[in-house]
């Protein structure tokens, strides 16, 4: 009996240790009180751009100063996500060394204005060579990330730091030297979703666990915790879906119309009219419909999908998850019960 509880308390604090983070998207005008902070270590406020020239543009008016006092009365973290507002700044940040300095001390300063516990890099989409100097970006990404922990954790060392990658390791390697960076940030974040979607040719899953060719989120986290400490690896989760005009119904079936980026909280409502495919490969579920002659298909995820995936990480012993977007379920109990099921009992 003894040896059982031990077992058990044993399970329970190493569960409870798990990182859970919100991504909030500032500009949906949700009420930030009905926030689930009980079941989140961190909300990570989406977002602030910087441009050109290292300067921090707002995309919303909206003052985060509630939200963060109220996440603190509640014991989480508040950390500032930022992107780079095009192309061009995306190079400009990581190469010119002036912009670079001007960018994180422009984020140091929101973050002290608002009291923001951290920042979270979110620079996708780059080249591999930078375009100002002509130097590889992943060595630029290596310095400029641990230039800015530097710069931070003088001022602050229990700032929080983390960054999200790609699901495609093959790609992402050629940006992120994550065996360097891991030591410069808290979290990693693996970004396992839109597999498919409007850059697809064929309609599929979001977030599969598995695909019948190429790289999927068993793939991609068998790679990354030979890279890093995977106590420092989140799972990205989606909390939305795609809808496809498809040529026929067949699986993998040809894109030949719109794709629709659809939230948890509007097809929840709607995917009970229709019969549930799943797919073994995938771990995830689907539907099809047909209206007059187009086929559409919808892929997304449910309590069944996430749950596949909550209990991979929990497996392979990852640090948490990482939600897009709270906003698209927060009213939803069924997706904060899961979460309490699996990470918080």
């Amino acid at each position: 009996m003894i040896c059982f509880l031990i077992s058990t308390l044993y399970i329970y604090i190493e569960e409870s240790e798990k990182e859970i983070q919100g991504f909030y998207n500032s500009w949906d005008g949700y009420d930030y009180t009905n926030i689930r902070y009980d079941l989140l270590n961190t909300i990570v406020y989406s977002h602030v751009d910087i441009d050109a020239n290292g300067s921090v543009v707002y995309i919303n008016n909206n003052n985060p100063l509630n939200l963060i006092s109220h996440a603190h009365d509640k014991k989480a973290k508040v950390v500032l996500m930022f992107q780079a507002k095009d192309e061009f700044s995306k190079d400009s940040i990581l190469g010119n060394q002036t912009v670079r300095m001007k960018t994180i001390n422009n984020l140091l300063d929101e973050v002290k204005k608002y009291d923001f516990d951290g920042v979270d890099i979110d620079l996708e989409g780059l080249n591999v060579t930078n375009s100002i100097n002509r130097q590889p970006n992943k060595k630029l990404m290596t310095e400029f990330v641990t230039t800015l922990s530097d710069e931070f954790r003088k001022v602050n060392g229990a700032y929080r730091i983390s960054i999200n990658i790609g699901l495609n390791y093959r790609d992402m390697d050629n940006i992120f030297d994550v065996s360097k960076i891991q030591s410069k940030v808290d979290y990693v974040m693996i970004m396992a979703y839109d597999q498919h979607g409007p850059h697809s040719s064929v309609s599929g899953p979001n977030a599969p666990i598995r695909l019948d060719n190429g790289i999927a989120i068993y793939d991609s986290i068998d790679h990354y915790k030979r890279l890093i400490n995977k106590k420092k690896l989140l799972l990205g989760i989606p909390w939305y879906g795609y809808e496809f005009a498809t040529v026929d119904n067949t699986r993998l079936s040809p894109i030949n119309g719109d794709v629709n980026y659809i939230s948890y909280n509007d097809y929840i409502k709607v995917v009970g009219n229709y019969s549930r495919k799943w797919d073994s490969v995938w771990q995830t579920p689907w539907y099809v419909r047909q209206e007059d002659s187009q086929w559409y298909q919808f892929h997304y995820e449910d309590v069944d999908s996430l749950g596949i995936k909550y209990d991979l990480v929990k497996l392979e012993g990852l640090g948490g998850i990482g939600i897009w977007t709270i906003n698209f379920g927060l009213d939803r109990t069924e997706l904060w019960q899961l979460i309490r099921d699996k990470f918080r009992t």
